[in-house]
């Protein structure tokens, strides 16, 4: 019998995707993506980090879905993770 799994949400992220709260509300677009955090264009000059297990659902090239609501969104924030090696 053969088993299927779901990836996890995270690993369907892409840049450029938009970025939803759980609530539909849009605050952004995926810029970066690095190790386990992903980095959010949240307007002209507002730009943060997130940490991976914040995304619920993910479309590839299309959009993202948080877990969080837009009050929420503090509690994932991370700091600008490491650059790759």
């Amino acid at each position: 019998m053969a088993v299927y799994s779901t990836p996890e949400p995270f690993l369907q992220v892409t840049v450029e995707s938009h970025v939803y709260t759980r609530d539909a509300e849009e605050i952004g677009v995926v810029k970066e993506i690095r190790g386990r955090a992903l980095k959010i264009r949240a307007g002209l000059f507002r730009q943060f980090w997130v940490r991976a297990d914040a995304v619920a659902a993910a479309v590839p090239d299309i959009s993202v879905v948080l877990v969080a609501s837009k009050d929420q969104l503090e509690n994932y924030k991370v700091k600008e993770p490491p650059a790759a090696a």
